[in-house]
């Protein structure tokens, strides 16, 4: 955990550098003394990290490492806390250099010399204690050498293939396909990958369909194996070892090979025989490039190589894609199916597993707590078969699942120890979230952003990288997919209560982040980040958090109080190292003009307000402002500065639209107001993500401006606004996502005549609310479009002739009044919609429906709700149709 405190702090060290080194390329610069402390500082954390990834596995048991781990991890906080307040102090002088009369250059000038003098001298001493810090290392002896306790640790999860007959429960078709695979007579080498999070009975599954093939098969068969052996590799494996296990199962009793044979050997061993081997627990590609060379995989016996992993990528490299085999949760009737069996001892005579009605109902409680994971249910199981059978007993075990627990999380904790030490505090990040709480992959990557947590080079973008990180703990199994957008990425995840758990539990060890309100004394000072149930917890703590870097407030509480006018203004004087703000439940009163003082500030989510709340104007002073989120408040009031926040990379509104397209006169709109008083100087150079905002809050041609824009959405659309989105020069290459709304009538014809976007090669997903009559030609689309949503759009023409030429197109949905005709039809063949997989019609006025045998060859899913429409469609669609309007 020390490894998370020096990756956090040399991350701020970087940025620091970066600064500077603008700083320095400004002529005359007054930084340029300052330029060796921080790369000293930089240089001397990353040498510690490195010397860590060998130290750190050695701390279980040994107090001297465990002291040596806390000194430095108080090192890095502290080197932490000077680059996030001394140093801005620093940098903010000297933008100011140009811009001030003679008086205040003085000033300046004199505040400037004391705090790079204050900055030098805590710098010395960081010298200092990284001095002690190498004298007690010295002195104590303490050394990294501790590959006998890594290999003890691993020791413990090994797998043996005669364990005992297990309690298989919810993989009897699994275990039926696997075998047909391993049994079928194609002559070929092939892999099955059993990859899945740990405790989801990966070797279990392994173990079944290999003992089951192993031994039900006669020696004439076809499918006979004349060879089989299983060996465990672990995250810390040993190549030779594992070779030796190999040659033990395969040629119980005899000879060793010789060491220097050993290889090939066995190769020569296993050619020319149809073999299973089994590798159970395999953690990454190179172990297996190590491996492979041993094991004869061009041979034409139909041999079966069967491996179990936690990281989908391992099973890809090893078999391909068509080798995975990716385990799920069990369901909650088979949770409970697996704790009944389990609940029955062995040795006892009877298999009676009837339960009270009470126990039935506390032993519910108990598998849902356990979320589908066997390790969990056979975990807890075994504790409950060493109470009485009564309610009292199980209550009990049910309010201490937390500690039930605990075997389970040492074996996930391998997973996290595995982690590259740049992605171990992006996984503890999803700690700070609720439990079972949907969490949007776009918004944690921007938390990361926000803590500088994303490693970047050259020309790639903060937001890629992070996404990269997401998709490398999903492969590994970390979190959950949660939902897919239509171009494939994840747009939302989920994280397992357990591997929750395990974040909470590893943030403690290092005080990385705290989830509870009551925070203790000792503990406060080097507390980093927290997540109160709501806001009002946090204020009522006796003992505040002196150097909070992150607060994420869910909104969780009870509670009805409601924070004075002194509660907030306090709050906002304590958060001077303030990082990262997200408050689902603020009060207008919070936005006082201190707001301007948090000059740390990177992430800011509001959410909550039911009245109208003006940010105040000070927001500006806010010059590492990444992500300004204020989509949950009802009507905030953002002042015109935002326009030139130049390092503002997000921008996120919404709004609540009373729209009647038959009354649009007397339509009430209440909407995110942008005060637009007085002319200024738009610059948002690094924005990506604007959405969404009025037309009146900005002028049509800055649009030109966002050269870096990737999502858009506007809101009352208007002809400047389309004349400037259908230039023949894009507003920005990048743009992947569109949102245009409007309400007058009168922009029809101007839309059907005006609007092209062929010209964005890179959008692909498309929003349209607003009446249109007719929609646009073919020529005008974007090609690479897939998802289109039409909404209130009035289209009296069918558009599916348009559509279906559309070589991408995933999702289609049809919303309220989008379509009103009574018909629609789709004719063709296999080249029409041929990517076509979801098609929705929702409150629109189609009455039939037709679609032609041979079109969208690949739709999964038809929704229609809200009308009772006449289906003319092919029977492959049909039976995937699913009709809202029909009743019991």
């Amino acid at each position: 955990m020390t490894e998370v405190a020096l990756t956090v702090a040399i991350v701020a060290l970087k940025s620091a550098a970066s600064v500077l080194g603008n700083c320095l390329a400004t002529e005359g610069s007054r930084l340029f003394e300052l330029k060796e402390q921080i790369y000293w500082m930089e240089s001397e954390l990353a040498h510690m990290q490195s010397y860590l990834a060998d130290l750190e596995a050695n701390q279980v048991g040994n107090n001297r490492v465990a002291a040596l781990m806390n000194d430095i991890r108080d090192l890095a906080f502290d080197v932490g806390d000077i680059i996030s307040t001394d140093f801005p102090k620093i940098a903010s002088y000297e933008r100011k250099k140009g811009f001030i009369g003679w008086p205040k250059w003085v000033s300046c000038s004199f505040s400037f010399f004391y705090n790079a003098h204050n900055f030098a001298k805590a710098v010395e001493g960081i010298k200092k204690r990284v001095q002690e810090i190498n004298r007690r290392r010295e002195t104590y002896r303490i050394e990294e050498n501790h590959d006998r306790e890594v290999r003890e640790k691993w020791a413990d999860r090994q797998s043996k293939p005669r364990d005992e007959e297990q309690t298989v429960v919810g993989f009897d078709q699994q275990i039926q396909k696997l075998e047909n695979i391993l049994l079928d007579t194609d002559a070929q080498v092939r892999a099955i990958s059993i990859v899945g999070m740990p405790g989801l009975g990966k070797t279990t599954l392994a173990k079944k369909i290999y003992h089951s093939v192993r031994t039900r098969n006669s020696y004439n068969s076809s499918s006979y194996f004349n060879a089989s052996a299983w060996a465990y590799v672990s995250g810390a494996p040993n190549v030779k070892e594992i070779l030796r296990n190999i040659e033990h199962d395969l040629r119980p009793g005899e000879e060793k090979w010789k060491d220097i044979d050993l290889e090939a050997e066995l190769y020569s061993f296993l050619n020319g025989k149809r073999y299973v081997i089994v590798l159970d627990d395999i953690w990454d590609c190179k172990t297996w490039d190590k491996l492979k060379a041993s094991i004869p995989i061009n041979s034409k016996k139909g041999s079966r190589i069967i491996i179990t992993s936690r990281d989908k990528n391992v099973g890809i490299h090893i078999g391909g894609h068509n080798s995975l085999h990716e385990l799920q949760p069990l369901s909650r009737n088979d949770s409970w199916d697996l704790f009944s069996k389990k609940l029955v001892h062995p040795l006892e005579y009877t298999n009676d597993t009837s339960l009270s009605p009470g126990l039935e109902a506390i032993g519910k409680k108990i598998v849902d707590r356990c979320g589908g994971m066997p390790l969990a249910i056979v975990v807890t199981t075994s504790l409950l078969s060493c109470k009485e059978k009564e309610e009292y007993a199980w209550k009990r075990v049910l309010e201490r699942m937390g500690q039930v627990q605990n075997e389970c999380l040492q074996i996930l904790a391998l997973s996290y120890e595995d982690l590259p030490a740049h992605l171990k505090p992006c996984f503890l990040y999803f700690g700070l979230y609720p439990e079972d709480h949907k969490i949007s992959v776009d918004d944690i990557v921007r938390l990361w952003m926000a803590e500088g947590l994303i490693q970047v080079s050259g020309e790639e973008e903060l937001e890629d990288v992070g996404e990269d990180y997401i998709n490398h703990m999903i492969a590994r199994n970390l979190i959950q997919v949660e939902k897919r957008g239509s171009n494939g990425r994840v747009r939302s995840c989920r994280i397992h209560d357990l591997f929750r758990s395990l974040c909470i539990l590893e943030a403690r060890k290092s005080n990385f982040f705290h989830v509870s309100s009551n925070t203790s004394t000792n503990s406060s000072e080097r507390l980093r980040r927290v997540s109160p149930h709501s806001l009002i917890d946090y204020l009522a703590l006796t003992q505040p958090i002196p150097k909070l870097y992150a607060l994420l407030s869910f909104n969780q509480s009870d509670c009805e109080r409601e924070p004075t006018r002194k509660d907030l203004q306090n709050f906002l004087e304590d958060l001077i190292y303030i990082r990262v703000l997200r408050i689902d439940d603020i009060h207008p009163v919070f936005f006082s003009k201190d707001f301007g003082n948090l000059i740390n500030l990177t992430y800011l989510k509001l959410g909550g307000i039911s009245t109208r709340a003006k940010l105040p104007s000070t927001i500006s002073c806010l010059k590492n402002l990444l992500t300004l989120d204020v989509r949950d408040c009802r009507h905030p009031i953002i002042p015109n500065v935002i326009w030139k926040m130049k390092q503002l990379r997000h921008i996120l509104c919404t709004y609540s639209l009373c729209y009647t397209t038959s009354t649009p006169s007397t339509t009430k709109c209440w909407l995110i107001n942008m005060d637009k008083a007085d002319p200024i100087e738009v610059s948002l150079p690094n924005l990506r993500t604007l959405c969404t905002v009025k037309s009146c809050d900005f002028e049509a041609d800055w649009l030109s401006r966002f050269n870096n824009l990737r999502k858009l959405g506007i809101h009352k659309v208007t002809e400047q606004i389309i004349r400037v989105l259908s230039d023949a020069t894009p507003i920005s290459h990048n743009l992947e996502n569109l949102r245009l709304e409007w309400s007058d009538q009168k922009m029809k014809a101007h839309v059907k005549a005006n609007l092209n976007l062929s010209q964005y090669e890179n959008l692909c997903i498309l929003r349209l609310h607003g009446p249109m009559q007719v929609f646009l030609e073919k020529e005008k689309l974007p090609q690479n479009l897939t998802k289109l949503i039409f909404d209130s759009t009035e289209l009296e023409m069918d558009p599916m002739k348009v559509l279906k030429k559309l070589p991408k197109l995933k999702i289609l949905k049809f919303l309220h009044r989008s379509y009103i005709a009574l018909r629609m039809a789709c004719s063709g063949g296999a080249d029409d919609f041929p990517q076509l997989e979801e098609l929705y019609f929702e409150e629109t006025d189609v009455e039939s429906l037709i679609l032609e045998e041979e079109v969208m060859p690949r739709l999964k899913k038809l929704v229609i709700k809200g009308r009772d429409t006449k289906l003319w469609v092919p029977d492959r669609i049909a039976i995937i149709t699913s009709l809202g309007y029909l009743k019991g």
